[in-house]
């Protein structure tokens, strides 16, 4: 268990209420081996969390339908910086931020290891570091036509960046990998695809 207080906390979302209100992360705090998050959907029907640690690689962990609520957010490192944010679906935007940092030690038996996005996570970065440059441009070349913007799409410098783009964007879920199987089929990766499959 985490065995010190919260340290930091970093809150940028706005000033307002009622219908015309976002999502946003409304609390974190550590608590019990853990990050609470509390969350206000405001006008949105439904949503998503995503933490990262370097606030430009995002992994989702909550897929919330709840106006408001609480999720624990467990198996994560001591003394370290982790960002939090709420999106909605088809949400072109960054989404607001908000940080807590942990410190201390982590008690391993009360641990309770990596969570499925995270082990949904590593399985894009295995898939994406046995992808070569001929295999990341056809990758490309498949993802053009509109379900990348060209002008996003040039600036992606490995497949990684690509699967990331389109995580984000709900194209590929944790709870459907159906989409990502049949590009890495179109790219000639069957390989790669029973992988994916094998993630299951």
């Amino acid at each position: 268990m985490y065995k010190s207080k919260v340290i930091m906390s970093d809150w940028s979302f706005w000033e307002t209420s009622g219908e015309d209100c976002q999502p946003v992360i409304t609390k974190l705090d550590v608590k019990s081996g853990c990050v609470s998050i509390d969350w206000d959907l405001g006008k949105a029907t439904s949503g998503f969390i995503e933490r990262s640690e370097d606030k430009l690689n995002w992994t989702e962990i909550k897929t919330v339908k709840d106006k408001t609520g609480s999720y624990k957010d467990r198996g994560l490192q001591s003394q370290t910086t982790y960002y939090y944010r709420i999106r909605v679906e088809d949400d072109t935007s960054d989404g607001y931020t908000v940080s807590i940092n942990t410190e201390g030690d982590i008690d391993s038996s009360k641990n309770e290891g990596v969570s499925c996005e995270d082990k949904f996570n590593r399985m894009l970065i295995d898939v994406s570091s046995e992808m070569g440059e001929d295999d990341l441009r056809l990758l490309k070349q498949n993802c053009g036509g509109g379900l990348i913007p060209k002008g996003i799409l040039e600036k992606k410098t490995t497949a990684y960046d690509v699967f990331d783009w389109l995580r984000q964007r709900r194209k590929i879920r944790i709870d459907n990998t159906e989409f990502l199987e049949q590009l890495l089929r179109r790219i000639k990766r069957d390989d790669l695809a029973q992988k994916v499959q094998e993630y299951h």
